[in-house]
């Protein structure tokens, strides 16, 4: 019996143990609620919104949290070449923390990446044209040769047969 209420008390001092470290590792509910706004204002694509949640908890002691949370959304949009969006959210998150070094290093790879991806639009889109203009020009010679083989025979009437 004795046993058994030694070991009962260790786990049980065991657990308000660990029950007392939990709150200093865990974040504060609030900055959920701040990741809960950065995500309506990715999923809107809306510059102002994410300028408003960003500049309202700029002074906050976990603003960092917030801060890292952004970034890696915006380097979800590089992954998915949604390039515009990504380089106005990166902006915003230069203009209220000037000292965000990785944020501005990762401006500079979205710039490059965009005009990248346009060098190839244009590339692209120069072949269609290319291969639009030798449709056509194809067309016209076949016309061309359909028109030689035909006999044309005007009626009476002025039609052309």
């Amino acid at each position: 019996m004795r046993i058994n209420k030694k070991i009962t008390a260790v786990i049980a001092v065991f657990l308000l143990c660990l029950a007392s470290f939990i709150p200093i590792f865990a974040i504060d509910a609030y900055v959920t609620v701040i990741y809960r706004k950065v995500d309506i204002a990715f999923i809107n694509k809306s510059d102002s919104e994410l300028n408003s949640v960003l500049s309202e908890s700029n002074t906050d002691k976990n603003y960092y949290l917030v801060e890292n949370y952004t970034m890696k959304k915006i380097r979800r949009l590089i992954i998915d070449q949604e390039y515009d969006f990504a380089m106005k959210a990166d902006l915003i998150v230069i203009d209220n923390n000037l000292d965000n070094v990785e944020a501005v290093e990762l401006y500079s790879t979205i710039s490059a990446a965009l005009e990248k991806q346009k060098e190839q639009e244009r590339l692209v889109e120069e072949q269609r044209q290319a291969q639009l203009a030798r449709f056509n020009e194809e067309k016209e010679r076949q016309k061309v040769v359909l028109e030689k083989k035909d006999n044309v025979i005007e009626t009476t009437t002025g039609e052309v047969v």
